[in-house]
Protein backbone atom coordinates (compact mmCIF):
# COMPACT_ATOMS: atom_id res chain seq x y z
CA UNK A 1 0.00 0.00 0.00
CA UNK A 2 1.02 3.60 -0.79
CA UNK A 3 -0.33 6.85 1.35
CA UNK A 4 -0.35 10.02 -0.44
CA UNK A 5 -1.07 12.39 2.39
CA UNK A 6 1.16 10.58 5.27
CA UNK A 7 2.81 13.97 5.70
CA UNK A 8 -0.54 16.07 5.15
CA UNK A 9 -0.69 18.67 7.87
CA UNK A 10 -3.72 16.67 9.73
CA UNK A 11 -0.55 14.16 10.76
CA UNK A 12 2.36 14.40 12.92
CA UNK A 13 5.18 14.55 10.53
CA UNK A 14 6.44 10.86 10.06
CA UNK A 15 9.68 9.47 8.37
CA UNK A 16 8.84 8.23 4.92
CA UNK A 17 11.21 6.05 4.20
CA UNK A 18 10.21 3.52 6.84
CA UNK A 19 7.40 0.50 6.95
CA UNK A 20 4.31 1.84 9.05
CA UNK A 21 1.47 0.51 10.10
CA UNK A 22 -1.92 2.55 10.14
CA UNK A 23 -4.99 1.30 12.55
CA UNK A 24 -7.96 2.85 11.04
CA UNK A 25 -10.96 1.63 9.10
CA UNK A 26 -11.26 0.64 5.43
CA UNK A 27 -8.12 0.77 3.44
CA UNK A 28 -8.02 4.22 1.19
CA UNK A 29 -5.32 5.82 -0.49
CA UNK A 30 -6.23 9.25 2.17
CA UNK A 31 -5.62 8.24 5.77
CA UNK A 32 -7.28 11.34 6.73
CA UNK A 33 -10.36 9.67 6.52
CA UNK A 34 -9.71 6.21 8.66
CA UNK A 35 -10.76 7.03 12.17
CA UNK A 36 -11.40 3.88 13.73
CA UNK A 37 -11.28 4.87 17.45
CA UNK A 38 -12.61 7.60 19.96
CA UNK A 39 -9.52 9.58 21.32
CA UNK A 40 -9.50 7.57 24.85
CA UNK A 41 -9.29 4.77 23.16
CA UNK A 42 -6.53 5.66 21.27
CA UNK A 43 -4.69 6.77 24.54
CA UNK A 44 -5.44 3.19 25.91
CA UNK A 45 -3.03 1.81 23.17
CA UNK A 46 -0.90 4.26 23.41
CA UNK A 47 -0.35 4.39 26.70
CA UNK A 48 -0.03 0.33 27.20
CA UNK A 49 2.13 0.28 24.45
CA UNK A 50 4.17 3.40 24.29
CA UNK A 51 4.00 6.71 25.76
CA UNK A 52 0.89 7.55 25.86
CA UNK A 53 1.55 10.97 23.80
CA UNK A 54 0.42 11.44 20.14
CA UNK A 55 3.26 13.14 18.85
CA UNK A 56 6.09 11.52 19.66
CA UNK A 57 6.91 7.98 20.25
CA UNK A 58 6.48 4.64 18.11
CA UNK A 59 2.72 5.08 18.13
CA UNK A 60 1.34 8.02 16.91
CA UNK A 61 -1.96 9.19 16.80
CA UNK A 62 -3.51 10.62 13.28
CA UNK A 63 -6.56 12.68 12.39
CA UNK A 64 -4.90 15.37 14.97
CA UNK A 65 -7.64 17.85 14.81
CA UNK A 66 -10.53 15.26 16.05
CA UNK A 67 -7.75 13.34 18.11
CA UNK A 68 -5.59 15.48 20.22
CA UNK A 69 -5.90 19.23 21.59
CA UNK A 70 -2.59 19.96 18.31
CA UNK A 71 -3.45 22.80 16.59
CA UNK A 72 -0.92 22.33 14.09
CA UNK A 73 1.09 19.20 13.33
CA UNK A 74 4.20 20.74 14.93
CA UNK A 75 3.16 21.21 18.32
CA UNK A 76 4.80 17.93 19.74
CA UNK A 77 3.32 18.50 23.39
CA UNK A 78 -0.22 17.89 22.25
CA UNK A 79 -2.22 15.28 24.18
CA UNK A 80 -5.35 13.19 23.31
CA UNK A 81 -8.80 14.71 23.05
CA UNK A 82 -9.95 13.01 26.18
CA UNK A 83 -12.89 15.87 25.10
CA UNK A 84 -14.13 14.35 22.44
CA UNK A 85 -16.48 10.75 22.59
CA UNK A 86 -16.77 11.11 18.96
CA UNK A 87 -15.12 8.49 16.89
CA UNK A 88 -11.94 10.42 15.08
CA UNK A 89 -8.55 8.99 15.84
CA UNK A 90 -6.22 6.73 13.59
CA UNK A 91 -2.89 4.96 15.19
CA UNK A 92 0.01 4.82 13.08
CA UNK A 93 2.68 2.51 14.40
CA UNK A 94 6.22 3.27 13.38
CA UNK A 95 8.25 0.75 14.60
CA UNK A 96 10.32 -0.57 12.01
CA UNK A 97 8.69 -4.64 11.22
Amino acid sequence: MTYTNLNSPNFFPLNPSRNLYVFGLAYTNDITSNAALKPEEAWNIDVKLDDGQPANGAIMGGRITTCTTATANTDTSATYLFSSSSIGCALIFTKPF
